[in-house]
Order: structure tokens, then C-alpha cells, then sequence
């Protein structure tokens, strides 16, 4: 499925996605971590900061 779907995106933007996701998932995991924040991913990205 990761494959496949790096074939049919242009690599570049594919990279790109990939990043933000990853920047996304260290962001929550930082604000879970170090200011007391909540598991839920759906909860931060719907309230915002």
C-alpha cells in the first residue's frame, strides 16, 4: 500500500506528505510529553494549538 502509493504521487510531494505527518505525530507526542496534553490526535487537531 506505501508503495504503491508512492508510485502513483510524484516523489517529491509524496515526500513532502510524509514529512508533515511525521512533524505532526512529534508535535502531539511533544505536547503529551512536556505540557500535559491529551492521547487523543482527533481532539488537538480539531481544537487547534
Amino acid at each position: 500500500m506505501f508503495l504503491k502509493a508512492r508510485q502513483s504521487f510524484d516523489n517529491c510531494f509524496f515526500r513532502k506528505v510524509v514529512i508533515l505527518a511525521c512533524w505532526a505525530i512529534w508535535c502531539h507526542w511533544n505536547s503529551i510529553i512536556f505540557y500535559n496534553g491529551t492521547r487523543s490526535f482527533a481532539n488537538r487537531t480539531l481544537r487547534g494549538r
